[in-house]
């Protein structure tokens, strides 16, 4: 939840789990499901059982279950080129076919999509064409939701976030409605807390346009002085995240 700036009216919601230090280890969207008490959460397919140990250890003596479902349920991504949002119009509940939301960070960034993993991207199509006039394409080279996310500056998994690297207000999680100002006893909160009270945040992550395709390597970017102003964490053609 965000404390300052009213949550989308989603079925979603961004957060990021953090370690004892409050910086960053895994970034997640969390989705609301109608059965009781069960929740989805989607994460870097890399960190999944990483993230499972890690909440396995605050369960304490809560009789919590915690199961990966990635072999039943994939996530999509819908999202218009051009910024406009694109909605399923269709209210479909998980356990039947799917969840569709808009995106709970951003709304720029589309629509996120769940469905069983017998669904393919032609079932998806076929899914928004009958909730209204949609045309759905395939992502291209130079369209594509890596470079849609970079446009917005929205890093996203180990690569974009690498785990204990960065501060939650430093990856933008006040800006997209991933953290309660409000809420107490989170771990981390406390440097949280405290460098949004003081309002001071050093450094940002931060949408980069090159004039040139750049490595997807994380490179070092320095002035014509040899003065050190960053680094450019991840690139898809001409859009990156600094």
């Amino acid at each position: 939840q965000s404390g300052s700036t009213p949550l989308p009216k989603t079925s979603a919601m961004c957060t990021m789990f953090l370690n004892k230090a409050g910086r960053v280890l895994y970034d997640s969207i969390i989705y609301r499901t109608p059965e009781p008490n069960t929740y989805l959460i989607e994460c870097d397919k890399f960190i999944s059982n990483e993230l499972r140990r890690h909440l396995r250890l605050y369960r304490v003596r809560r009789n919590i279950q915690i199961d990966a479902v990635d072999g039943e349920y994939r996530p999509w991504i819908v999202f218009n080129p051009v910024g406009s949002v694109v909605r399923m119009d269709t209210s479909v509940q998980v356990g039947q076919e799917v969840i569709s939301t808009p995106d709970p960070r951003i709304r720029d960034l589309g629509t996120r999509v769940i469905t069983k993993t017998d669904k393919t991207w032609k079932d998806l199509a076929n899914m928004f064409s009958k909730s209204g006039d949609i045309t759905v394409a395939k992502p291209t080279n130079d369209c594509n939701y890596r470079m849609h996310r970079y446009r917005y500056g929205v890093g996203e998994g180990v690569q974009d976030l690498p785990p204990g690297k960065s501060f939650p207000l430093e990856a933008n999680c006040d800006y997209m409605h991933g953290v309660s100002f409000h809420k107490g006893c989170y771990l981390g909160q406390e440097l949280t807390a405290r460098v949004h009270h003081t309002g001071v945040v050093r450094k940002r992550i931060m949408p980069l346009r090159l004039s040139v395709p750049a490595s997807p390597k994380a490179i070092n970017i320095s002035t014509e002085a040899g003065t050190d102003v960053g680094v450019i964490r991840a690139a898809n053609l001409e859009r990156a995240l600094r």
